[in-house]
């Protein structure tokens, strides 16, 4: 997870927290940077 926000600064600081839910640990390596992506896309697009 910290390598993603390395690659993929915010033009602004922020702060974020990630909370696990259930059945993370079934989820590929693959399948969790999609959602990461995801969510980073989404943070982006609400700070813009």
């Amino acid at each position: 997870m910290r390598e993603h926000f390395r690659q993929h600064p915010l033009q602004t600081p922020l702060d974020v927290i990630f909370l696990a839910r259930k059945g993370l640990a079934e989820l590929s390596n693959r399948e969790i940077e999609t959602l990461l992506a995801d969510l980073w896309n989404t943070l982006v697009s609400v700070r813009q």
